[in-house]
């Protein structure tokens, strides 16, 4: 690839610096360094101090879904809803894909589902369920095996509650949706009926439950407690009632719902924090069952003092003071950066007020987020140009701080958004449940070709009784296994861990388009564009880390090939190429197919189009290391599945690719219909699809992608797009969860930065038709992220 590395001098020019002393004509907000802070920390205590004078009630319904974010999870039993009447049973019919009821309900209902009879067992696990176009909540209680006592989930049932408010509408018009697929509705057949009855939420404490509610307030309050005081064998339950960890007294003990109230004084509520804890004794079914608690309510209690608590005025102090910061440290603008500080502030200030919680419990977890991100700033700022430099592209501080202020924007969003207590990654529980399986010894069972990563990624309604062996690499659940080093839920650190490796691809990006000849506008635009891509976001709120892990480990190889190709014919850049191969093919399967896909390509390809003259060493060293990391990750790993792979897989992907009828008997849509239906999934604001929102970066990135200046670059984009293509094609066979798509996003994004970086030099026009496409795109975003953070639930 001779041209793929020009080499470029680019002029630096120093990082501004501030001189009080000879600053004239600046403002004096940005002329006095410690000015701007200063005010923002005295404007984030008046604003705490505000938000703190209005003191609110709280009600925690427990068995409802919100919940969990008050409670300590570890010391409290299942949700459960049990029904108070008699319920009635609906048949569904299979090829209805609503069904309507009868309305004019009172209080809470249960809705339970129940899967066919010819379908497999855990067929419902990724089904929702909708009253009236409104997502339910859903409910998955485990009860006692008879036998071992073990508490399991029925995997033939699923259960959504129905609040007052929908139920008590004329008629109730139920839907099912699929939750990876936004409102998409799941083949009907696999339910059979529904069963509607009233119902109570509610949770039974263990021997020592604690219910917390940090940063509520100072002063007097006044503690509800809803809660039935009985155990089955009549035992005592000797139950105790403790705040801030002053005994308020015992719980009378009668068999019906009482409602139990305590005043608690302002000498207990000098941190602001309450904590409710019930102990009792318990009662085993083989669970352990203390007091079964419906309701808890905190009601204000005589005026209280307006200081807010210590702990909450220092979280927004760090939240105001690092938003400045990273602001004046990315723009070097003092003033700009403060007032987008306060924007933020007021608009976090006004939710403390109105809305206590859940905005309370976001307060720490964002501290550390921007806590966090000071000190990465720090970090990345001094990395970047060390690493453009290496890479033989210089860039100036003004491309570097730019470039750093799309990253902190886009893992802002993304992370701020995971930290949201009821914020959903569909699939991250399920992976870090098996992170968790191989910590506690099954590593071995999880390295064999009977893993089950292998079972759980091909339900058998899917892919048939007798399924191919398709081997799942469980490099990733084995690296996770790290998470555990931080003291963070290993699911919050999974999401950290996403956001991170997603949003660090605007490194790579830029890298790739600076080395490839694009100039720096084109490198930004396209860097943007990837950072403000709908899909990218929608791709956290699916959960699935393998998928983002291997895109990484993907995008670093390719990289890594065009920064170093004059040279892999070398021995230390060939042994590194072979290393990150290696990584690529372990760290993920499907991602590590579509490495050797393109190389596949990329290989013949550059040896036939290398110019007359020119050595073709760097082409050879290149497949001679795709062949090193595959055959290293053979012996690692991928050997022992050599056998089953002839002996089964091949001959089930031959007969699934018949022309409409694969081998589990589900016909497949022909393929213009599936192309069609496709195209109308990468749509910008149609939630029902997921909105991917690619239907313009798609035919825009692949203009501008042989807009390139570089022929071998071209042909390196062809086979990215290639290998897209081909997994289009098997994606209409065999779900691929449009992996392939989010393969080929940094591509187009490339190309739809060459594009708009032309379009700008238009004049004043092209620069209103590329901020325009950038904030429609952004908006986007924005609706797709927000929706899924609100709905999605499990």
């Amino acid at each position: 690839m001779a041209e793929i590395a020009p080499e470029r001098v680019v002029t630096t020019q120093p990082p501004r610096r501030y001189n009080v002393g000879r600053t004239i004509n600046v403002p004096l907000l940005g002329s006095i360094p410690w000015l701007p802070p200063l005010l923002l920390a005295v404007i984030t205590v008046l604003a705490m101090l505000a938000a703190y004078s209005i003191r609110p009630s709280v009600q925690v319904d427990l068995g409802d879904y919100y919940d969990s974010a008050y409670l300590n999870l570890a010391t409290f039993n299942d949700r459960e809803i049990g029904a108070i009447g008699q319920g009635t049973s609906i048949d569904w019919p299979a090829m209805q894909e609503r069904l309507v009821v009868p309305g004019d309900r009172s209080g809470v209902w249960v809705a339970t589902l129940y899967a066919a009879d010819d379908q497999p067992d855990d067929v419902l696990r990724f089904v929702g369920m909708t009253a009236n176009g409104e997502r339910l909540q859903p409910i998955r209680p485990t009860t006692p095996d008879p036998e071992t006592g073990e508490l399991r989930r029925d995997p033939r049932k699923f259960l959504s509650i129905i609040p007052p408010e929908v139920a008590a509408a004329g008629q109730l018009e139920l839907g099912l949706v699929h939750v990876l697929r936004g409102n998409e509705p799941p083949t009907t057949e696999i339910v059979q009926r529904v069963e509607l009855a009233p119902a109570q939420t509610f949770r039974w404490s263990q021997g020592d439950s604690v219910v917390h509610l940090p940063g509520l307030g100072r002063g007097a309050w006044q503690v509800s407690l809803t809660a039935l005081v009985h155990h089955p064998d009549n035992a005592p339950v000797d139950a105790t009632v403790f705040v801030n960890g002053t005994a308020m007294g015992r719980l009378p003990e009668r068999g019906e719902l009482r409602e139990l109230t305590f005043f608690v004084p302002p000498s207990l509520m000098s941190s602001g924090d309450l904590t409710i804890r019930i102990a009792s004794q318990t009662f085993d079914d083989p669970r352990p069952l203390g007091v079964r608690i419906h309701e808890i309510r905190v009601t204000p209690a005589g005026s209280g003092m307006a200081l807010p608590p210590l702990s909450s005025l220092l979280y927004g102090l760090t939240i105001a003071l690092g938003i400045y910061w990273c602001g004046a440290r990315l723009t070097q603008r003092r003033a700009p950066s403060m007032a987008f500080a306060l924007v933020i502030l007021l608009v976090g200030v006004g939710l403390l007020a109105v809305a206590r919680y859940p905005t309370v419990f976001m307060l720490p977890r964002l501290a550390v987020l921007f806590a966090w991100s000071i000190g990465l700033l720090l970090v990345l700022e001094r990395l970047l140009p060390w690493a453009f430099q290496r890479a033989g592209v210089p860039i100036s501080p003004r491309f570097s701080y730019a470039l750093l202020f799309i990253f902190f924007v886009g893992y802002w969003l993304k992370a701020g958004g995971m930290l949201y207590p009821y914020f959903v990654g569909v699939d991250v529980g399920w992976h870090m449940a098996r992170v968790q399986e191989i910590l506690d010894g099954q590593l071995g069972l999880f390295y064999s070709t009977n893993s089950p990563l292998n079972e759980s990624t091909m339900p058998a309604a899917e892919w048939g009784e007798s399924r191919p062996v398709i081997p799942y690499s469980p490099w990733f659940h084995i690296f996770a296994t790290s998470f555990t080093l931080l003291p963070l839920p290993l699911s919050l650190t999974g999401y950290l861990f996403g956001a991170l490796l997603d949003t660090s691809q605007v490194f790579l990006i830029a890298l790739l388009s600076r080395k490839t000849g694009f100039t720096a506008r084109e490198a930004l635009l396209g860097v943007l564009l990837f950072a403000i891509t709908p899909s990218t976001f929608l791709l956290h709120s699916w959960g699935n880390l393998p998928t983002t892990f291997g895109l990484w480990w993907t995008m670093v190889a390719t990289v890594y090939v065009v920064v170093a190709y004059q040279h892999l014919h070398e021995r230390r850049p060939f042994i590194m190429l072979t290393l990150l191969f290696t990584a690529v093919l372990l760290a993920y399967t499907v991602t590590a197919t579509f490495m050797l896909f393109f190389l596949g390509l990329l290989v013949p390809a550059l040896w036939l189009f290398t110019p007359q003259g020119e050595s073709r060493r760097s082409a050879m060293a290149l497949g001679l290391a795709g062949l090193a990391g595959l055959g290293v990750a053979t012996l690692i790993y991928y050997g022992q599945y050599i056998a089953p792979i002839i002996q089964q897989t091949i001959p089930y992907l031959t007969q699934a690719a018949a022309p409409s009828e694969g081998v589990t008997g589900v016909t497949y849509d022909p393929f213009g219909l599936y192309v069609e239906k496709y195209w109308w999934r990468m749509s910008y604001f149609d939630l029902d699809t997921n909105s991917y929102g690619l239907q313009l970066t798609l035919p825009l990135g692949l203009i501008g992608i042989w807009l390139a200046r570089s022929r071998q670059i071209k042909i390196m984009f062809a086979c990215w797009l290639a290998v897209a293509l081909v997994f289009l094609v098997v994606g209409s066979r065999i779900s691929m969860v449009d992996k392939h798509l989010f393969y080929l996003i940094p591509g187009l994004a490339l190309g739809v930065g060459l594009i708009f970086g032309r379009i700008w030099r238009r004049g004043l026009w092209g620069r209103v038709a590329t901020i325009t496409f950038y904030t429609f795109t952004f908006l986007a975003a924005l609706q797709v992220w927000f929706y899924r953070i609100a709905t999605v639930q499990q």
